[in-house]
This record gives C-alpha cells, sequence and structure tokens, in this order.
C-alpha cells in the first residue's frame, strides 16, 4: 500500500463547499458544467474526481442524492473507469445523516471521511465587496466565522458502520495531527478498517497551513501512530496550490488539485477549468521526473474494490 516513488495519483476536487459562483464564472455546479469538467479532468490525467453536490437552482451546496447520482453517473457514462470520490464533509450546515446519504445509497469505491471536529473559517471571501449574485453566499462566507465542522466520534463511528456496510474506501481527510490520533484510537478500538488512504488537508483557516514543514509533521507522526501501511496525498488551499503539489510530489505523495481549494491559476489569472489545474500539476510532476497513473494504476496503489462494485 505504500505510495508509489514515480507514479502520482492526480484527484480533480470539482467545486466543493466552500466557493460561491459569485467568486469565479468558471466554478461549476449545474450538473452538466460538472460532468463536462470532471471528464475534461480525467481526459487531462486526473484518475480521480472529487465530487460534491449543489443545488441546481443557485449553486449553494447540496446533500440530495440525486445531485451526487447524474453527476456521478453523467461521468461514468464518458469516463468508465475514472474513480469517483464523493463528500460527506458536505457544508458546515448539514447533518451527520445527508452527509453520509451517499455512501449508503451508491456505495463507491471511495469517500472523504474526517476524522475530527474543527473551526473551519473562510470568512474572508466575504470581505472583499462584490456583487453577489444569490443571496446565500455572502452570510454562507461571513458566516463561517462562528460555524463549527463537526465529525465527534459519534460520528466517527457512526461513518465507520456505513462505510463497512457499503465496502466503501475512507479517504481520511486530515486538517491537523489531532484528527490522526483519532483515526489511530478508532482503528484500535476496530470501529474503522486498517486500510488507510490519506489525504492531508492544508491552508484552511483552522487547520494546519500549507507549507513543507506541515506535510513532514504529518508524515511522520502518520508513521509512528499508523505504521508505514498507508497511501497518502496532499490538497491546498488558496495561493501555494502548486507550490504545495510540487513539494509532495517530492516527498513521493500524491495530489489533489481543482476549483474546490484554488480558485487561481497563477496569480491574477482565474482558472477557466478544473482540467487547466490537472494540467498544470501534470507538466510539474513530468518536470521533476513523476509518471500519471492511470485510473487502474492507481486503483492498485490504493486498492480499491472496482467500478463494477459501486451502485451507480
Amino acid at each position: 500500500m505504500a505510495n508509489s516513488n514515480t507514479k502520482v495519483v492526480i484527484t480533480a476536487a470539482l467545486t466543493g463547499a466552500v466557493h460561491t459562483p459569485s467568486l469565479s464564472p468558471y466554478l461549476p455546479w449545474k450538473h452538466q458544467d460538472l460532468i463536462a469538467q470532471g471528464v475534461a479532468a480525467y481526459k487531462a490525467g486526473a484518475a480521480m474526481i472529487h465530487i460534491h453536490g449543489r443545488n441546481q437552482q443557485d449553486g449553494r451546496p447540496s446533500a440530495l442524492l440525486e445531485d451526487f447520482r447524474i453527476v456521478m453517473e453523467g461521468i461514468k457514462r464518458e469516463a468508465p473507469d475514472v474513480i469517483m470520490i464523493p463528500t460527506t464533509g458536505g457544508s458546515l450546515t448539514m447533518t451527520t445523516a445527508e452527509r453520509a446519504n451517499v455512501v449508503a445509497k451508491l456505495k463507491p469505491e471511495m469517500a472523504s471521511f474526517t476524522p475530527g471536529s474543527m473551526n473551519f473559517n473562510f470568512s474572508g471571501l466575504a470581505a472583499k465587496p462584490r456583487q453577489w449574485k444569490y443571496d446565500w453566499e455572502q452570510e454562507h462566507c461571513a458566516g463561517s466565522e462562528d460555524r463549527v465542522f463537526y465529525n465527534t466520534f459519534k460520528v466517527i463511528r457512526e461513518y465507520g458502520e456505513i462505510f463497512t456496510a457499503a465496502n466503501t474506501r475512507p479517504e481520511y481527510e486530515i486538517f491537523d495531527i489531532g484528527m490522526l490520533n483519532n483515526l489511530a484510537t478508532a482503528i484500535k478500538m476496530g470501529q474503522l478498517s486498517k486500510e488507510i488512504q490519506l489525504q492531508y488537508v492544508l491552508g484552511t483557516l483552522g487547520g494546519m497551513p500549507a507549507d513543507p514543514e506541515s506535510i513532514y509533521i504529518l508524515l511522520s507522526e502518520s508513521k509512528r501512530l499508523l505504521g508505514n501501511d498507508f497511501t497518502w496525498s496532499v490538497s491546498s488551499a488558496g495561493k501555494q496550490q502548486m507550490a504545495m503539489m510540487a513539494t509532495t510530489m517530492t516527498f513521493g505523495g500524491n495530489v489533489r488539485v481543482g476549483l474546490e481549494d484554488a480558485l487561481y491559476l497563477e496569480k491574477g489569472v482565474l482558472a477557466k477549468s478544473n482540467a487547466e489545474l490537472v494540467e498544470k500539476v501534470v507538466r510539474i510532476a513530468k518536470e521533476i521526473g513523476k509518471e500519471i497513473a492511470t485510473p487502474a494504476e492507481a486503483r492498485e496503489i490504493i486498492g480499491l474494490k472496482g467500478i463494477e462494485n459501486v451502485a451507480f
């Protein structure tokens, strides 16, 4: 299960639950746009696509199963071997049952799983004066200053039961060191599988900063608490995204890019699609001697059940 020294698994995170339509005209939230950008990101080199649902009237984060199913089935039709990773993080205002429903019903190969609660503050996005397209957007951003992304030990246990029943591999989203300890504890208690894929999520206010020291600290602590038998990836919010991707690949890790994490391709230049961000990280990977993993190779590296065993 150890990460490959030469093969890099790229994940494209298409839309997330933080950025809103007014922040970029290129942020996909309509079903057809999410499908088109997911397929384009796959063609650009992404082996895995991270999925969030969006309301089709105004783009706000959605937990409706159909907002996941339509997008996942649409991508699957045009990219039948790509790995899809729906979120169970959802947004800060969703219930546990809403967030986990996509795993229970669609039984994906892998889904996100955050083993711990945290402050998740992106209120700075509302600080700059702008013309908001929809009435929910400004409060969604500004209100995050006083919200908690909750993932209690009860939630961790319940998620473990849901993921096990669906035979879905968790991708543990690690925002800080405490979450690694929570994960190690739940595994020792028999609540979670010992098969571990970690996604270090850096650069969010409330979690660890986007710098090389964070990767080094998290890797060291992961090995101390979990042993060496895990695979890992890094996502980085904001302007440090590409610098952190280069650092991650140099360290031997896999990477996640996309408009969920960063809206800009470079300073002052909005990315026009998720595919543009994938293409850029592919260029960086090749410059430092890395090969891009196919979906089949990603399944082998991480150890997934296969697209034939999902329910969508």
